[in-house]
């Protein structure tokens, strides 16, 4: 039996989708700067291991999709792909085996824990404990049979739970030790954007899941559906920055200010996608996913901005 080639390091990089691990490390470090504005005595070396953690389990997640994707990433050749959909096609083209990807996403993942286990003891917290086992589960559970979550119309809801609130709690975890009470609340903004990053995502990639069975919500409800609630979360999202800033700055009007480029921004997406119909052509799509992406960062400064003491 031939052994396939070894696999160059800019196949590994790639594969690894480190640019894209930035929608976790973001808030993640919010989450943290949440905590030292509030006057806690930040474990700063605890904030460190816990960035580690977050960047495994968004890598590990990131090479169990590639592995689990193969089918629907080869027909993004026949249909179109952009470069934040798609997968990155290493295993279509097979430069690293799917076999080889998941024992390296499970490799990622065992680093992840020997950092969180550091962690848990450092604080000697359960909670801290749970927060990881639950993201790294579903970084898992996202891709891989067969419980394979993108396909069964619930994975959008799992992306914004894990990479709205999760992170965003996990990085004050990490800071203080203990979950902030708030942190269901102040989530919310960055959850319906992290939830418009991949349901825009899935758009060039609807006639390739759908010839795959891969039955995520776009599939399930037809891009003309999807364009309209794209355009409602990206309504929703300066809405709730505003209740936000009504919440925990209304003494100071001008916080308010602080919310108007992520306000401005999701208003613009959801034009373009909604009701100028920019998700029809690709080279006028790919660049709405780019934005979404900004977005999203600039939405979880935002949040950092407003709660800071």
């Amino acid at each position: 039996m031939e052994c396939a080639p070894k696999a160059a390091l800019s196949d590994w990089v790639a594969a690894a989708r480190l640019p894209f691990t930035t929608v976790a490390l973001v808030p993640f470090l919010v989450g943290a700067f949440i905590a030292r504005s509030a006057g806690v005595a930040v474990n700063w070396a605890a904030v460190a291991a816990g960035l580690g953690v977050v960047l495994a389990i968004t890598v590990a997640c990131h090479l169990v999709g590639e592995a689990s994707d193969v089918r629907e990433d080869s027909y993004t050749l026949e249909y179109g792909r952009t470069k934040f959909s798609g997968g990155t096609l290493v295993a279509v083209e097979g430069r690293i085996p799917p076999a080889r990807l998941r024992r390296a996403a499970w490799l990622v993942l065992a680093c992840g824990a020997a950092l969180g286990a550091w962690i848990v003891l450092q604080w000697r917290s359960p909670l801290i404990a749970a927060l990881g086992v639950f993201g790294a589960l579903c970084a898992v559970l996202y891709s891989m049979p067969p419980v394979r979550l993108a396909a069964r119309g619930v994975g959008e809801i799992f992306i914004a739970v894990c990479y709205g609130w999760l992170t965003l709690a996990a990085g004050y975890a990490c800071a203080a030790g203990t979950l902030d009470e708030r942190s269901f609340l102040y989530s919310i903004p960055l959850a319906l954007s992290i939830f418009n990053v991949i349901f825009i995502n899935e758009f060039p990639d609807y006639l390739a899941d759908k010839a795959a069975g891969k039955r995520n919500l776009v599939v399930r409800l037809g891009r003309e559906r999807c364009a309209k609630i794209y355009g409602l979360t990206s309504l929703l999202l300066p809405l709730a920055l505003v209740a936000l800033w009504f919440r925990f700055r209304a003494d100071s009007p001008l916080f308010l200010l602080a919310v108007l480029p992520a306000a401005l921004l999701a208003l613009k997406l959801g034009r373009d996608v909604a009701l100028a119909g920019k998700w029809r052509d690709l080279s006028t799509l790919e660049p709405v996913c780019g934005q979404g992406i900004l977005l999203d960062h600039i939405t979880a400064v935002t949040i950092g901005v407003l709660l800071a003491a």
